[in-house]
């Protein structure tokens, strides 16, 4: 977000502020069912952590009620016609559900499912990643800093982003403690180190995905499990930048390099970023694919500061960092670690460097710190998140108080 892009939000958020002090003191006095969990994910989408508890817990849960809230009709009517539950986040029984709800279970705020309405439920947050990058309060630069300032007009405008979750989902304690207490302003013991729904499917061959509603062509997916070799290639996002590819990356000219060695390449953009026109040889997975629905199928990963390099690691595999902007991205944004601690696998800054790293990769095995690394992210997980986490939810009464700061023993 640009300094002018904040500058809108704020004006946007200070001229609510009248109305969400009504629209707070209001859901404040109701009930809620602490049966009713509502499930959402960043920008309307249907993936990350959040999606992925929602589809095992809606067909196995007895004890939950799970409801999808979004502003996308055809999200909504996808998920309707695989038998789910979901409604719109504006229409009638969207606005019900969310202020019944006991829980929200989000991917990242409450906004996720209806920021207005949030007041007095539980906010479950899973995040999205394993950081590298600094994230949440832990910014020290660039325009993202100035909404955890604290100081007024921010913290009015921004008390739902700025509110802190009740529980807060980590990979391990090393990374609760590391990053995610002082980000979230959460104490410790409201953070949960159960490991990550997303990637419970990793401990069980891919034989096929693991849920339709997360890839965009199940057939596609299989056609690249018949791959003799992929190599995934799943850049983070950049906070100035929608389009393009860092260091002047041509895929065209990557894929076919890559295919003279007998690997087939498949890419996806962040889903803040722009999807590159199709290119012939090369799989080009759209917005509704789930990236860690196609991790498994990948041999090598390529990426940078994405927290899909963490997720890899599971799967005991080399992993090709392509950061050709490395020493701008730590400035701009800055890291929770020195790159070489936590990036284990060769650093490549040229894109003439890169066919040449990754055919080494195929043909090698991973770094040797990789694995210290992985144990020091992801502690003794070993999948079952979704499970454990389900097992959370149906015990927890609907919060109480601003913010639902009253948390019950877990």
């Amino acid at each position: 977000m640009s300094k002018r892009g904040l500058r809108l939000v704020l004006a946007v958020k200070l001229a609510e502020l009248p109305l969400r002090s009504v629209v707070r003191r209001g859901v404040r006095r109701i009930n809620r069912d602490p049966s009713l969990c509502v499930f959402g994910a960043d920008a309307d989408r249907f993936g990350d952590n959040s999606a992925y508890v929602y589809v095992q817990l809606a067909q196995q849960s007895n004890l939950l009620r799970c409801v999808w809230i979004t502003g996308s009709t055809a999200l909504r009517d996808r998920l309707r016609a695989a038998g789910f539950e979901a409604e719109k986040r504006w229409s009638r029984r969207g606005i019900l559900l969310c202020v019944r709800a006991g829980s929200y279970v989000v991917s990242s705020y409450a906004s996720d499912v209806n920021r207005w309405f949030a007041e007095g439920a539980t906010l479950v947050n899973l995040w999205h990643g394993v950081p590298l990058k600094k994230i949440e309060r832990d910014i020290d630069s660039g325009p993202l800093r100035l909404i955890f300032l604290d100081r007024q007009p921010m913290k009015a405008a921004f008390s739902d982003q700025l509110r802190p979750p009740d529980l807060l989902l980590a990979p391990s304690a090393f990374i609760a403690e590391r990053c995610f207490t002082s980000a979230f302003a959460i104490p410790l013991e409201r953070c949960l180190p159960l490991g990550y729904p997303r990637t419970d499917h990793f401990f069980s061959p891919p034989l096929e995905p693991p849920h339709e509603l997360l890839v965009s062509d199940v057939q596609r997916w299989h056609g690249l499990r018949k791959q003799e070799r992929v190599v995934g290639y799943f850049p983070t996002w950049r906070d100035q930048r929608r389009e393009g590819l860092p260091g002047g990356l041509d895929l065209d000219r990557l894929g076919s390099a890559l295919d003279a060695i007998g690997a087939h390449l498949v890419y996806k953009s962040h889903f803040n970023a722009t999807t590159p026109a199709p290119v012939p040889g090369i799989t080009i997975l759209d917005a509704e694919d789930d990236a860690d629905a196609y991790l498994p199928l990948c041999d090598v990963l390529v990426t940078d500061y994405s927290s899909l390099a963490f997720d890899f690691m599971l799967l005991q595999r080399p992993i090709v960092y392509f950061v050709p902007d490395i020493d701008e991205y730590a400035s701009f944004r800055g890291f929770y670690f020195p790159p070489e601690e936590m990036m284990p696998g060769p650093l490549v800054r040229d894109p003439r460097d890169l066919p040449g790293a990754i055919e080494a990769a195929l043909v090698s095995e991973p770094d040797t710190h990789l694995a210290t690394v992985r144990d020091l992210v992801w502690g003794d997980y070993a999948g079952h998140a979704t499970e454990r986490l389900g097992e959370i939810l149906s015990r927890r009464p609907a919060a109480q108080g601003a913010y639902g700061a009253r948390a019950a023993t877990l």
